[in-house]
């Protein structure tokens, strides 16, 4: 960035991440109150929805966290300005707040899990797969992906702010040859987990792009959110300084690629299993594709490949930092109503419950409950260090002087 001769946008101000903390809370006390009236009509019904909106936050989390791994692997100057941000949202405080908050679904495992049933009938299928899909097993694994996630994400933040003090060249490298290796078993690990917590809702079926497809997910969502965090900002300071076309550009193209990633994979799983044919694997559509749910899944193809595809398409929406705010801001939003088609219909397949895409009370709540924590997390990190890594050689002279 420091050889590339843009002029700085107009300050407005210092970028305060303060005022989110009461937006969370808000969030939290609402969540918290509807949570608490779907616990109240069934324990069933609030654990199915807490899954939901625990869900969505971990995809940001991880999202966030993964990015950072990338950022550190391939020092990528595009990533310099977005890096607080996702170790803001993929952090080890962060993730310590996630692993907490995993805590009602693992206590409400007997109703998210039909294979925790041990006084189901005899299944040949579930059988088979028993020796993955125990208790004990699946609680043993989370302790596993949660202590190696936090560790790693601690070990690198530490690094990064600690050379911002010293601008020891070393840590750097340090970063890069801890992130490498990290990344391959990053991969593996979100693969395993998102099987355990989504696709082990319906132990039947199984799909071999569901690794592949969450990865996008996680992608997708940190790279939208840090977009709109920076964005937002951008005339604030220090972002004000880094904000430019090659930047956004830069972002844009990423989110674009993301976005092909998802039509790909969406359709390559969807034509595999409507070409093999087999009931085990195809009553996933079916419960995805019968009566509004059907409408659902229509608006998240349309919102969540056709529109951002066309606008992510045009060199003018990514050079503009305004239009590619609101893209981002789209690609974020449309995420909730994907992630809601995924999980929620594992849980609807009665005909009562299919009305009005099967939205219950708890899905709101839980997804306000998460998420309000999340956010005042989120700020609480984000004002605890400079905005920008003050140490990378790439950010423009002034920067340093324009941050405490």
């Amino acid at each position: 960035m420091s050889h590339d001769h843009h002029e700085p946008l107009p300050a407005q101000g210092k970028a305060d991440f303060g005022k989110l903390i009461p937006v969370g809370g808000i969030m939290l006390l609402v969540g918290g109150g509807l949570s608490a009236v779907a616990y109240g009509q069934g324990q069933a019904q609030f654990f199915q929805s807490y899954l939901f909106g625990f869900v969505f936050w971990m995809l940001l989390t991880l999202g966030c966290y993964g990015l950072v791994l990338l950022h550190h692997t391939v020092r990528g100057q595009w990533s310099v300005p977005l890096l607080r941000i996702w170790e803001a949202g993929g952090g080890a405080t962060m993730l310590i707040t996630m692993a907490v908050l995993f805590a009602p679904v693992v206590l409400g495992l007997s109703e998210i899990y039909h294979w925790t049933d041990k006084h189901a009938p005899f299944d040949k299928l579930l059988e088979a797969k028993r020796w993955w899909l125990n208790d004990g097993f699946f609680i043993l694994r989370q302790g596993i992906y949660w202590f190696v996630w936090i560790v790693t994400a601690w070990i690198l933040k530490r690094s990064s702010l600690r050379e911002d003090k010293t601008r020891d060249t070393n840590e750097a490298i340090r970063r890069t040859n801890i992130s490498a290796p990290s990344i391959l078993l990053f991969l593996l690990m979100v693969t395993v987990c998102w099987t355990d917590w989504v696709m082990s809702i319906e132990a039947h079926w199984y799909s071999t792009l569901w690794g592949a497809l969450f990865m996008v997910y996680q992608g997708l969502m940190g790279l939208a959110f840090g977009t709109v965090v920076f964005l937002t900002n951008a005339r604030k300071e220090p972002y004000n300084l880094v904000v430019n076309p090659k930047i956004t550009k830069d972002l844009g193209n990423m989110m674009f690629a993301f976005t092909m990633l998802w039509g790909y994979l969406t359709i390559s799983q969807y034509l595999i299993i409507y070409s093999a044919n087999l009931p085990e694997e195809t009553t996933y559509y079916v419960f995805r594709t019968d009566n509004s749910w059907n409408l659902l899944g229509a608006f998240v193809v349309l919102f969540s490949f056709f529109v951002p595809f066309l606008l992510l398409l045009a060199p003018r929406i990514k050079a503009a930092a305004n239009t590619l705010l609101l893209t981002a801001a789209l690609i974020f939003v449309v995420r909730i109503f994907d992630v809601f088609w995924l999980v929620a219909p594992a849980f609807h397949h009665g005909e009562a419950a299919r009305t009005t895409f099967g939205v219950r009370i708890g899905d709101v709540g839980s997804l306000l409950l998460v998420g309000g924590v999340w956010i005042a997390v989120f700020a609480t990190q984000l004002r605890k260090a400079n905005l920008l890594p003050l140490h990378d050689p790439r950010l423009p002279e002034g920067v340093p002087q324009h941050v405490a």
